[in-house]
C-alpha cells in the first residue's frame, strides 16, 4: 500500500510533466487499470487523479494571487 506522500509525490510529477491533463492521465490510467481487473492500482491512480486536480487548483490560486 502506497503512502500519502508516494501519492502526492506521484501527482506532482505527473502535474509538472502533464499540465493541466495530468488528472486526465491518472483517469486514463485508472480506467486502463480497471479494464485489466486490477482494482488495487486503480484505487491508486483515482487518489492520483484527485491530487492532481488539488495541486492544479492550488497552483491557480498562487498565479491569481501573484497578479
Amino acid at each position: 500500500m502506497e503512502t500519502g506522500n508516494e501519492i502526492w509525490d506521484a501527482a506532482n510529477l505527473l502535474v509538472d510533466q502533464a499540465g493541466d491533463e495530468a488528472p486526465k492521465c491518472a483517469s486514463r490510467w485508472a480506467h486502463a487499470l480497471l479494464e485489466a481487473g486490477d482494482v488495487e492500482s486503480r484505487a491508486h491512480w483515482m487518489r492520483i487523479m484527485v491530487a492532481c486536480k488539488a495541486l492544479l487548483a492550488e497552483r491557480g490560486e498562487m498565479r491569481n494571487l501573484r497578479r
